[in-house]
């Protein structure tokens, strides 16, 4: 789904708005800009990316049940899943070179 800003919507139907004034079109237009209104916002927020630290390099011994750690919250996990369950993030990121 794409989320779209309906007051971008206003703006480009604002010089339109003005050549169908006194014209039987005018009143569709008018409908339309209430359908605008009448559009369901949601709150969204931006998908942040990390990568999985992968701890079983860094311990001889792999004794510990978590071998992944999220680099943006830095929970550790058993799975290396697409997302961290803990914080949502988008396991996406290339991998930095100080981990």
């Amino acid at each position: 789904m794409k989320l779209i800003n309906p007051e971008d919507i206003r703006f480009v139907m604002a010089p339109i708005d003005s050549i169908f004034v006194g014209d039987p079109v005018h009143y569709e237009w008018i409908a339309f800009r209430g359908d605008i209104n009448r559009i369901p916002r949601i709150e969204a927020e931006r998908v942040r990316h990390a990568h999985w630290i992968d701890l079983k390099e860094d311990h001889v011994s792999c004794d510990s049940a978590f071998y992944f750690t999220c680099s943006e919250c830095k929970h550790s996990f058993s799975d290396d899943t697409p997302y961290c369950p803990h914080c949502g993030a988008k396991m996406d990121e290339a991998e930095d070179e100080t981990d």
